[in-house]
């Protein structure tokens, strides 16, 4: 559906926020060398209606097939930086390969909307343990 005139620029009005926050985050960090996550706050809003409407998008056909086309694509990046320097991450190709699966099906509407809806927050369980036991914790032993 189209968008009304004070929706498009509520949009607008987000983006504009995400930029002056990603320019601050950029100008900051490369004025002083101390990258911190916190100043990038102010973007949880604009980031999480895009999130919406990303998942929105990808309850239709085309968007999902886009989506799968996308999670095919970042995969076969992963698969191709891994091989090339030795140490291909096999769980995040996976999770890219069921995600691309699992969005190529949607496309086609062979999934039942429960199991399609139940499908994303799973993997989002996985990627928090992954960022947290692949990512987070070896940097907190390696001692810097």
């Amino acid at each position: 559906p189209r968008l009304a005139d004070w929706q498009r620029r509520g949009l607008g009005l987000l983006g504009f926020q995400a930029v002056l926050v990603a320019a601050g985050y950029a100008w900051y960090n490369l004025t002083f060398v101390q990258h911190q996550g916190r100043y990038l706050f102010p973007a949880l809003l604009p980031l999480a209606i895009a999130f919406a409407l990303g998942w929105q998008g990808l309850h239709t056909p085309r968007g999902s097939l886009a989506g799968a086309v996308l999670a095919a694509v970042a995969g076969a990046g992963l698969l191709w930086t891994g091989w090339r320097g030795g140490d291909v991450d096999g769980r995040a190709v996976l999770v890219t390969a069921v995600v691309a699966a699992a969005l190529a099906g949607q496309s086609r509407r062979r999934l039942p909307p429960a199991v399609w809806d139940a499908i994303v927050p799973v993997l989002l369980v996985f990627l928090a343990v992954h960022a947290l036991f692949g990512a987070i914790v070896p940097q907190l032993g390696s001692g810097g």
